[in-house]
């Protein structure tokens, strides 16, 4: 079901739109996550907001042509989180591990963004934007990332690197205010990591105790697609809160993207736990 839901229609006959046609009671519009947080009749203290990282990249306007923008900018759609919730976990792919049907979909995405791509000599593409992983601050700083985000391969570091320069930013207010931001699928060491060195995405966290919590063990599901871990990060939550280990205050998590997938993945997860409901009466 995961496979077929990959590159489906939008507008009209999108899913989106068949879900608000034809299940009106489910549908709330909202203008922001706080004002739904506050629909449901919880508080910032009790509710989580778990944010799709890949869909906000793409949100960012092409008028913002700069790292400091880009910190910026994204960093604004994390506080949107902490309006909302005391708790935010931020999701991002982990390109080694993204399902078949992900790798096709994002294939067909690059063939289409390429015919819009001038031909260039391979040392005038390297001064415009780098096409691969090894590059530095230096080169973070000094290009459009729109120009350095079109080229997948170099897609990771950048992130690793934004996220970081995020944290980085926002720690110290987070720990007065004791609230948590974690990034799922990001290598902490961001351009400073080795050229040609194997990144190592895992979570980050300005909360020790809930970074080492949330790891995934070696033992665990490799899950390397966002879309998937929506649904996972929003488990994780929950035991953790059963267990009394974290989250204990937390009686609602939201998670937040528009990817289409979403809906299908969560269903499906909602009908195995209802299953498992079931079982065990």
């Amino acid at each position: 079901c995961i496979r077929k839901t990959m590159g489906l229609a939008s507008g009209p006959h999108g899913v989106k739109t068949f879900c608000k046609a034809n299940f009106t009671d489910a549908i709330r519009d909202f203008f922001s996550i706080a004002e739904a947080v506050r629909a449901s009749g919880h508080s910032a203290e009790q509710a989580v907001v778990i944010l799709d990282g890949n869909v906000l990249m793409n949100l960012i306007p092409t008028a913002v042509t700069d790292f400091d923008g880009y910190t910026r900018v994204f960093g604004g759609f994390i506080k949107q989180g902490f309006d909302a919730a005391a708790h935010v976990v931020v999701v991002f792919d982990e390109p080694q591990l993204v399902t078949r049907a992900k790798v096709e979909e994002q294939q067909k995405r690059d063939a289409q963004r390429k015919k819009t791509v001038p031909t260039m000599s391979a040392d005038v593409q390297q001064a415009f934007a780098p096409k691969n992983d090894d590059y530095d601050i230096q080169v973070v700083n000094r290009c459009n990332p729109h120009d350095l985000l079109a080229n997948r391969a170099a897609r990771p570091r950048f992130y690793d690197c934004l996220m970081k320069s995020i944290m980085k930013v926002m720690c110290e207010e987070l720990d007065r205010a004791k609230k948590t931001l974690t990034f799922d699928g990001i290598d902490c060491r961001g351009a400073s990591r080795p050229h040609g060195e194997m990144r190592e995405p895992s979570m980050f966290s300005n909360n020790e105790k809930l970074e080492k919590l949330m790891e995934r063990g070696a033992d665990a599901p490799q899950i390397g697609e966002g879309d998937l871990k929506l649904t996972d990060i929003s488990s994780m939550i929950q035991e953790l809160r059963n267990d009394g280990k974290f989250f204990l205050q937390t009686e609602i998590v939201f998670v937040c993207t528009i990817d289409t997938d979403s809906i299908a993945i969560e269903l499906m997860n909602q009908s195995v736990k209802l299953a498992a409901a079931r079982a065990s009466d």
